[in-house]
């Protein structure tokens, strides 16, 4: 499967290629054109061709290398402005390898047939029509039955690429990456990631690939230290995670601890593991490191700090002036505002930008010269 942009109708397309089987000796290239926005194709010249990866199946979110987003007219509801079907058929003449092209054109692995004799001609001719006479009364439902293979076959082409367990995994990883710090400890005076932010973003995504999470309690422990109110609660956990459609498992086994004056020790054990088992399992940064006893310092949090007033002016008049749409960029770094954006976030999207720009200045310049 091939996914890149392409021109059609007028439009900016994301356009889908895949090969399905026709029939015995054959297949069939299925080709899908979905719109992004209508555009003049010089304005656009320069993008098509480019390979790009889904994203977003639900918002219709496209990126490319350069991490540039590219959103379907309708989202995820687009339709097709145009589907094309190209045969793509090998067969056999005698001993000669026959391959016919899309466009039709027929070639031979050892070229063109030599000459028969009218002899031959005519006996070819007697075995072929007693070929088509035996084959008559069968023929309606052989066409039946290779109809409704060629549909499950366009049908099962046209689902997103199969993916097995690790291979999803490896997708969480790739859409998210960075989970950003929300709670905060009033008494510690630290920032702390949520195990709720985490599930959450990584939930969404292992939903959207068909993937569940299955908790399984191992051991459990408590004590009540003698200088000290607060109960302390050790247990371990087995997360098991299991593809929707294969059946294929993986299992994560965490530690947690959690300490609490009343009932809640065991549970805020358990949030712990969690957050853990995702967090590891995905790795994903955070900024969190326990060995780190600088964890509430300024300078560790300074790392992690969202960027000032000036930067996201400076941010803002970059998009504007590249052309480029603030809800992509917004729904890309998962943030509602510019001012919620981390430093890390903020030198990436600087460097794309400017990249950006000066592809624009170059284009603008050739141009200028023609």
């Amino acid at each position: 499967m091939r996914t890149i942009l392409d021109y059609r109708r007028d439009s900016l397309c994301v356009l889908n290629e895949f090969q399905i089987p026709n029939d015995r000796h054959g297949k069939v290239l299925l080709r899908r054109w979905y719109p992004v926005q209508r555009a003049e194709e010089a304005e656009v010249r320069t993008l098509l061709g480019r390979p790009v990866t889904k994203a977003d199946s639900g918002e219709g979110i496209y990126l490319d290398e350069e991490g540039n987003v590219f959103q379907l007219a309708e989202k995820g509801g687009t339709e097709p402005i145009e589907v094309e079907r190209a045969p793509i058929q090998r067969r056999k003449r005698g001993n000669a390898r026959v391959e016919a092209s899309p466009n039709g054109a027929v070639a031979s692995a050892e070229g063109p047939a030599p000459a028969d004799h009218h002899g031959d001609e005519n006996h070819r001719n007697g075995r072929e029509n007693g070929r088509k006479r035996r084959s008559r009364g069968s023929s309606a439902n052989t066409a039946r039955t290779r109809g409704g293979r060629e549909r499950k076959a366009i049908a099962e082409a046209a689902e997103p690429e199969q993916l097995n367990l690790r291979e999803k995994f490896a997708e969480v990883r790739r859409r998210l990456g960075y989970v950003q710090k929300r709670g905060h400890n009033e008494r510690h005076k630290y920032s702390y990631v949520m195990a709720a932010d985490v599930a959450g973003s990584v939930g969404d995504i292992l939903a959207e690939l068909g993937v569940v999470m299955i908790p399984q309690l191992q051991s459990i422990s408590t004590e009540t230290p003698r200088s000290s109110s607060e109960r302390i609660a050790r247990i371990v956990m087995n997360y098991r995670f299991v593809d929707t459609k294969s059946g294929e498992e993986l299992t994560v086994r965490v530690a947690g601890e959690g300490a609490d004056p009343g009932d809640k020790a065991p549970y805020k054990a358990m949030t712990g593991a969690l957050k853990y088992a995702l967090l590891q399992s995905f790795l994903l940064a955070s900024g969190d490191d326990p060995e780190d006893e600088r964890g509430n310092s300024r300078s560790a949090l300074a790392s992690e700090r969202v960027i000032t007033p000036e930067e996201a002016h400076e941010l803002g008049r970059l998009i504007e002036e590249t052309g480029t749409e603030l809800e992509r960029v917004l729904a890309y770094y998962r943030i509602s505002a510019l001012s919620e954006m981390t430093e890390a976030s903020y030198r990436r999207a600087l460097e794309l930008l400017n990249r950006k720009l000066a592809k624009q200045s170059q284009r603008e310049t050739a141009h200028a010269q023609i």
